[in-house]
C-alpha cells in the first residue's frame, strides 16, 4: 500500500517509523501525465514489497516545500532513502528502472 502524504509533520512520522525498511519517495502532481502513468507500478511494487519497502507519495502542489527540501525539478521523481540517508534518485516514468533500484536497494 502507498501511503499519500498528507502534511509535513505525517511525512515526519512516516520517515520516522520506516525503522530500517526502505523508502521510496513518489514526488507527483495529480495533473502530471507520466506521474499518472507511474502509479499503478507503484502499486504494484507496493503490494510486492509491502514487508520491505514503505512507498510515500507526496503530492507536489499539496507539499511545495517537501519537494524543495529534495530539489525536485522534474516528474515523477523517486527518491530512494535508507535510515534518513539518501541512497538513490530516478526521474521520470521508467517503470523497468523503478522496478530495478527498488529489487537493487530491498
Amino acid at each position: 500500500m502507498i501511503h499519500l502524504v498528507i502534511n509535513r509533520l505525517d511525512f515526519d512520522s512516516q520517515m520516522d517509523q520506516a525503522d530500517k525498511k526502505l523508502i521510496v519517495i513518489f514526488f507527483m502532481y495529480t495533473w502530471c501525465g507520466p506521474c499518472r502513468i507511474m502509479s499503478p507500478v507503484v502499486n504494484r511494487l507496493s503490494d510486492k514489497y509491502e514487508d520491505k519497502v514503505l512507498f510515500l507519495k507526496v503530492d507536489t502542489d499539496e507539499l511545495e516545500d517537501i519537494a524543495r527540501e529534495y530539489n525536485i525539478t522534474g516528474y515523477p521523481t523517486f527518491i530512494f532513502v535508507k535510515n534518513k540517508s539518501k541512497l538513490d534518485e530516478l526521474v521520470g516514468a521508467y517503470p523497468d528502472r523503478l522496478k530495478d533500484m527498488v529489487n537493487r536497494h530491498t
